[in-house]
């Protein structure tokens, strides 16, 4: 079987649920193919929801210096270390990211999370007024979300 069908099979279980049958695709893998940065960031996927969030910090930095302009892995690092009860260091490792980051309403939502888990109330506002403004759609999150209920 190819790499893309590897990863495709292995992300069609992702996508179903399949958390187990998904890992398993990805150790097939060997060699270069193992540490391609899409394996990579399906493993640190994989792990995110499965909760084993130091494991999942470990490939979402390895993405970090491996795609150092793309946003994605900044906000996977950084939400692993807030979970991890880290969020001064989650906070940090956001502001530390890609200017790319600015123009994702992820970066605004998460930064709104860990300043009001800070205290810095003012300041998560101002954050989360930008998330709304550039995606309507995280008000129905923000609304559930028990990072942000000190803004109610």
């Amino acid at each position: 079987m190819s790499f893309q069908q590897q990863i495709n099979a292995a992300m069609g279980y992702f996508n179903l649920g399949m958390t187990d049958d998904a890992w398993a695709e990805l150790e097939g893998l060997r060699g270069a193919d193992a540490l391609r940065p899409e394996t990579v960031a399906l493993r640190v996927s994989i792990l995110m929801r499965k909760g084993l969030w130091e494991q999942a910090l470990e490939g979402a930095e390895l993405l970090c210096v491996m795609l150092p302009d793309h946003p994605s892995p900044f906000l996977d690092a950084a939400f692993c270390l807030h979970e991890m009860n880290r969020t001064e260091e989650a906070r940090r490792r956001l502001l530390a990211g890609p200017s790319q980051l600015r123009g994702n309403s992820l970066f605004y939502y998460n930064m709104a999370c860990y300043e009001a888990q800070l205290n810095h109330l003012e300041v998560a506002r101002n954050y989360l007024e930008q998330a709304l403004a550039m995606n309507q759609s995280l008000k129905e999150s923000w609304e559930s979300d028990p990072d942000l209920a000190s803004l109610k």
